[in-house]
Order: structure tokens, then C-alpha cells, then sequence
């Protein structure tokens, strides 16, 4: 039995090693207001293309699922620092804590940022560089109601800038729930930037811009301890009418006592640059490593890559989350 597993965990990472030869990572809602957030946080949600709203993510709970804040073990903290292709960058830091004896809270902020873009004027001509940045600070509420069911809160301050002259500021709620009927199954589902809007200001005037409302449901199988099965469906929805989804499945097997290896798949509609939409079928892949170190428990280093998708260049991306 032992070897007949063994086979098969090593034929899956074959097949998930194979398609790092056709990587490229989902844009899913790149044509609409929020696209940055969209990205991920995180690189082990990256690496199972962002197939987490029915898991726990270690130091990034509540940014896959507010519902999730609630399985926080004591105080933790996650750090994501991606370098980008094409002067992008994205910064994230998470902290959490259990409220005994059935709450828990976390605070997080998330940025998102481009600079050097070549600025024009009308007719053309190149006047100087650009510097954009997007982001949001937001605080998490999670309540365990009994054993089987979970739920959560995230209420986000949305800001956004321009050059220094044109700058967005909003607010939006997301709500989460994880219901776990069996022991290793649980089901998630996710309702993204409920009243969500953006406010810009410029010149005295005031213009608003509607953040999409994303929704989200799915599962997580745990069949062994050391073999997690993920999936679930997202979508988006704008001005009332369904504007995208795709399905996600992830793959994350611990190959050895430490390092838990991933992939991820994920096949939906897109939009492109130009406004038309297309199906698009993505891949992903990264790894894991968690080893104690001193006073921090559960020190995990997370690692993905994004070879981008329209040819755009390489990027590294990594994460790392501990509990004090």
C-alpha cells in the first residue's frame, strides 16, 4: 500500500514538474477596478492557483477566506515580499491572534505597486515617469458558532494613487464562511467587496468607481495527512450581470518530512487588454519548507514563480510566516 502511494505522489509531481514547461498564472478580472488585489497575497496561494477560500493558510488566513482568521494557533505573523517583472512590486504583512474562547482578529495590509511607466501627453510626446500604487489596510473578525462551522469578517480601506495627483480612496467588506461536515473535508465559500467602491478626487472633482463583486466557493480534501486536494469556482460579477469565473484545483503533497511540494490549475474566462474576453487555461507551481527556529514556531518559507503569461518576464515570488 505504502508503495502504491508513494508511486503516485511521485507520478503527480512528474506531471505538475512537466507543466512548468507551459506556466503562466490566471488574470482573471484584469479588465475591471481591483484587478492588483486580485493577484494573490501569498506565495503558497499563488502556487495552488489561488485555490485556498475552503483552507487555512498559514499566516495569510484571512486574506484567502476571513472565515479562517478563526484557526489561527496564537499569535502569527505573515510577510510577503515580491520583486515583479516590468517595475512591479507587491508588499504584504499579516498579523493574527486567537480571541479565547471562540473569536479571532488580524489586521493586514496589502500594496501593490508600478513605477517607471512613460508618461504622455496627447499627442504623443513622452513628458516623465509614472509611479502607481494600490492597496488597502484591513481588519478581520473570525467567530467559531460550533465545531463544524466557522464565519468571518474582513472590512477593508481602500486607497489608491497616481503620480502623487490623482488619488482613490473606498471601503468594502468581504464575508466567509468554512463548514467542515466530515473530518477531511471542508467546504468554503467567499463573498468579495460588498459595497465595495473607490472614491477619486481630482481637481475638486469627484468621480466613483464600483469595485466588482467577486464570490467565491470550494473545498479542501484531505484524504492523508501529508496530501491536500483543492477546488473551487470564483467569479465576478459587474453592474449585476456575471462578468467572469474560472475553476481552480490545487495539489499540495509533502514529499519529505518538511517540504510540501505544490501545483495548481486553472481554466475560465478572461479578459484581455483590449476589453474582449477568451478562455484561458493557466498553471502553477511552487514550494514549501517549515522548520522551528528558536521562539518561532512553524517558520514556513513559501516560494512560486510567475513566468508571466503574456511574456511580460520571470518573477520570484516569496512568502514567510511564523507563530510567537
Amino acid at each position: 500500500m505504502n508503495y502504491r502511494y508513494d508511486l503516485i505522489k511521485k507520478t503527480l509531481a512528474g506531471l505538475l514538474l512537466l507543466m512548468l514547461w507551459n506556466l503562466g498564472l490566471g488574470a482573471m478580472g484584469g479588465g475591471y477596478a481591483g484587478a492588483p488585489f486580485r493577484y494573490g497575497s501569498n506565495a503558497r496561494e499563488i502556487a495552488l492557483s489561488n485555490a485556498l477560500v475552503a483552507d487555512w493558510n498559514p499566516g495569510f488566513r484571512q486574506l484567502s477566506n476571513p472565515a479562517a482568521v478563526t484557526t489561527t494557533p496564537g499569535f502569527e505573523v505573515g510577510t510577503s515580499l515580491f520583486s515583479l517583472s516590468l517595475d512591479r512590486s507587491i508588499q504584504v504583512i499579516s498579523v493574527a491572534k486567537p480571541l479565547p474562547p471562540k473569536g479571532a482578529a488580524a489586521l493586514s495590509y496589502f500594496r501593490s505597486g508600478t513605477g517607471n511607466i512613460t508618461g504622455r501627453d496627447q499627442q504623443g510626446n513622452i513628458t516623465g515617469t509614472l509611479q502607481v500604487q494600490d492597496g488597502y489596510g484591513m481588519l478581520s473578525f473570525g467567530l467559531i458558532f460550533n465545531p463544524a462551522l466557522r464565519v468571518g469578517l474582513n472590512l477593508k480601506a481602500l486607497f489608491n494613487d497616481i503620480d502623487g495627483d490623482l488619488r482613490g480612496k473606498g471601503i468594502a467588506l468581504d464575508f466567509g464562511f468554512l463548514y467542515t461536515p466530515v473530518s477531511k473535508l471542508t467546504i468554503g465559500g467567499k463573498l468579495a467587496n460588498l459595497a465595495g467602491a473607490t472614491t477619486w478626487n481630482s481637481d475638486g472633482r469627484s468621480v466613483e468607481e464600483k469595485l466588482p463583486v467577486e464570490f467565491a466557493l470550494g473545498f479542501s480534501f484531505v484524504p492523508r495527512s501529508d496530501l491536500r486536494v483543492l477546488g473551487q469556482y470564483q467569479g465576478l460579477t459587474a453592474g449585476g450581470n456575471a462578468a467572469e469565473g474560472n475553476f481552480r484545483m490545487g495539489l499540495e503533497s509533502q514529499l519529505f518530512e518538511r517540504v510540501f511540494f505544490r501545483g495548481g490549475v486553472s481554466a475560465g474566462s478572461m479578459t484581455s487588454a483590449a476589453g474582449t474576453k477568451k478562455f484561458n487555461l493557466d498553471y502553477s507551481l511552487g514550494f514549501g519548507i517549515v522548520y522551528p527556529l528558536w521562539k518561532l514556531k512553524d517558520l514556513q518559507f513559501d516560494y512560486a514563480v510567475d513566468p508571466g503569461n503574456q511574456g511580460e518576464g520571470i518573477s520570484h515570488l516569496m512568502s514567510f510566516s511564523f507563530v510567537l
